[in-house]
């Protein structure tokens, strides 16, 4: 065949596969296929891989349609309608699924825990941890009937630690509030304890309590400042809020008013939740 006659087949072959993949697929001659018809493999095989953003998804689909779809012929209206459905809803699971995978990253944690640290942020001063943190093991609190009770045995529910001292004028203005907040709680599960750092222990303070307001709230004592030297504390009022695996889940430096609504709200969640897994020591 000459050189003039196989460019004149080559355009007449081009028109032909033109005319033909414009045309329905069942009117096809059997020898004949449009490239576009391997654009759903293509599509799928792009949802295999792991994207970063909706962005580099849309990018794909758009290089898989260029790729296939105008290889040798031209897309029918028909399949442009079609791909156009896909396209959309492709771009619409991406974004659900990057968002979701963004919110997950930022909280990092399990929704109940989450929500409590929300509700936790709403009382003014009180600092959520990022990590629940274990409490000191080998220390012991003074109580009343002069056994003592270990600090890391503070288990079994939510508790609201207050470490005060009679000589504190802040920690005594704050304790009416927390004798409401205890009123309030009274059977939820959640309690309000108290920790005395007077010389005179426990039976110093407890009589000093009754006449401050703080006729619902129990206190023990830590008269040799050993708990407030493991915890940290340097101030007073200093205020923990124990989980009921032992741990330190926020703490609160200062006083407050404990039976504000913020509070009680928290307290509320607090009843009903159940703190997750891991933590670290208090060093």
């Amino acid at each position: 065949m000459s050189s003039s006659a196989k460019r004149r087949s080559a355009s007449i072959e081009a028109l032909i596969r033109s005319i033909t993949c414009e045309g329905f697929a069942e009117k096809r001659p059997p020898h004949r296929s449009c490239p576009a018809e391997g654009l759903a493999p293509s599509v799928a095989s792009s949802f295999a891989g792991t994207f970063s953003s909706p962005a580099f998804l849309l990018a794909s689909l758009t290089a898989q349609f260029s790729t296939h779809a105008f290889r040798g012929c031209i897309m029918s209206q028909r399949m442009a309608f079609l791909f156009g459905i896909v396209l959309a809803l492709a771009a619409g699971f991406a974004i659900f699924l990057y968002q979701a995978g963004k919110d997950s990253q930022s909280t990092g944690s399990a929704p109940g825990t989450t929500n409590l640290r929300t509700l936790a942020e709403r009382v003014p001063g009180l600092v959520w941890h990022d990590a629940p943190r274990l409490l000191p093991s080998g220390v012991t609190l003074e109580t009343a009937d002069g056994n003592g009770r270990p600090l890391a045995a503070l288990t079994g529910r939510w508790r609201l630690v207050n470490f005060w001292a009679t000589w504190c004028a802040p920690c005594v203005e704050e304790i009416p509030t927390l004798d409401r907040l205890q009123t309030t709680a009274r059977g939820s599960g959640f309690e309000v304890l108290l920790v005395s750092l007077d010389m005179g222990g426990v039976k110093e303070a407890a009589p000093a309590l009754a006449k401050m307001g703080g006729d619902h709230l129990v206190t023990l004592a830590d008269p040799g400042m050993e708990a407030m030297g493991a915890l940290g504390i340097s101030s007073l009022p200093t205020t923990l809020l124990i989980d009921p695996e032992g741990r330190e889940r926020a703490r609160m430096v200062g006083p407050t008013e404990w039976d504000s609504p913020a509070v009680i709200a928290l307290v509320r969640a607090l009843a009903g939740s159940r703190p997750e897994s891991g933590a670290k020591a208090v060093s």
